[in-house]
């Protein structure tokens, strides 16, 4: 049996500015953005795939959960995904809530009566993607941001490892190996 491949995928969702416009009547109103984000790094190959957009009225964690079912969704054969996000809501519902949800059809019980859950359609997609893939999740602080983790440090010839940052056959910076090992291995 072949294995399946690693990937290391970093989602982050957030809210921007509200932004103030008018329609055809003339009447103002504001609408916010949730912007999402995701880097899918292949473990083996080191090969990187980076992905962002903004969706209209999408609140934080609804743009958290774009970022995952994106990064999800980019994949191209069933693999082994360790993801990485700020959010607590991704985090507690992949680990908490997803088999109870999925066992309700998305519902909940809300002081008496059944309500659906929020972002049930989007729960629903990573819900399918799983079926294909191994996801384990992993939540870091927001003091820890992925840019640490996946982006060369900036300023420095050395990496946390203490190693040379420069790869001296394409001279192009490396990324933190140690970093990206702690997470892929907890």
């Amino acid at each position: 049996m072949v294995p399946k491949p690693h990937f290391l995928l970093f989602c982050d969702g957030q809210a921007s500015q509200n932004q103030r416009s008018q329609n055809a009547q003339g009447i103002e109103h504001s609408s916010s953005r949730g912007r999402w984000r995701f880097i899918l790094e292949d473990l083996e190959a080191g090969t990187r795939l980076e992905a962002s957009d903004a969706e209209l009225l999408a609140a934080p964690e609804r743009a958290a959960l774009l970022a995952v079912v994106r990064g999800l969704e980019a994949l191209e054969q069933p693999s082994r995904v360790t993801l990485v996000t700020t959010s607590r809501y991704v985090s507690r519902g992949l680990q908490f809530g997803l088999n109870e949800w999925r066992e309700s059809d998305y519902c909940w019980e809300h002081f008496g009566s059944v309500q659906p859950i929020r972002n049930a359609d989007l729960w629903r997609r990573i819900d399918h993607a799983m079926l294909y893939h191994q996801v384990t999740c992993r939540w870091i602080t927001g003091e820890e941001p992925t840019s640490m983790v996946v982006e060369p440090i900036a300023g420095s010839d050395e990496t946390a490892d203490g190693e040379s940052g420069v790869d001296s056959a394409s001279q192009q910076p490396r990324h933190s190996v140690r970093k990206r090992q702690e997470l892929a291995v907890a």
